[in-house]
């Protein structure tokens, strides 16, 4: 359900205001620049491959700590 009503919100161009990163940082990346790539699946693609191994491992993790709660 999260994630039916978080591609809703991404594919209208709702987006928070504030940069991803510090500032002070070179090459902050703004939601509005993610939402400029266009719809949701496009918006994946732009995605560095670090970014998209960073979120399924994470993913992942929940998974096996969600798996190892007792009782199951």
């Amino acid at each position: 359900m999260a994630a039916f009503v978080g591609y809703c919100i991404q594919a209208n161009g709702i987006y928070w205001p504030w940069p991803l990163a510090n500032p002070g940082q070179e090459n902050v990346v703004t939601d509005d620049m993610i939402s400029a790539a266009g719809a949701p699946p496009d918006q994946w693609d732009a995605v560095a491959i670090s970014g998209k191994v960073q979120i399924i491992l994470f993913i992942a993790i929940l998974e096996i700590c969600g798996e190892q709660a007792k009782p199951h």
